[in-house]
C-alpha cells in the first residue's frame, strides 16, 4: 500500500500509532522484517510463504504492543 494514497484519517491514526513507538521496538520490526525476507529468499530457517507472513505479522503485533517488555516479546 502506498501511504500517500490512504484516506487522511486513516495517515493520522497510523502516525500517531508509530510516534508513540520506542525506537527497541522500531527496531525489532526492522529485524523481524529483514528476518522475513531471508526466509523468504531461502537465506534463513525457511517457513511457506504464507507461515512466513503469518509468523511475522504475528510477532511484530506482539513486539508493538503496550505494556510488554521487548524480552518477553522476542522470538
Amino acid at each position: 500500500p502506498n501511504f500517500a494514497s490512504e484516506p487522511e484519517y486513516r495517515q493520522r491514526a497510523i502516525l500517531e500509532k508509530v510516534c508513540g513507538l520506542d525506537p527497541l521496538r522500531i527496531s525489532a520490526c526492522f529485524r523481524l522484517l529483514g528476518d522475513a525476507d531471508a526466509s523468504l529468499k531461502g537465506l534463513a530457517p525457511q517457513f511457506s510463504a504464507t507461515e512466513t507472513l503469518e509468523r511475522t505479522v504475528l510477532l511484530m503485533c506482539a513486539a508493538v504492543r503496550p505494556g510488554r517488555t521487548m524480552a518477553a516479546s522476542a522470538p
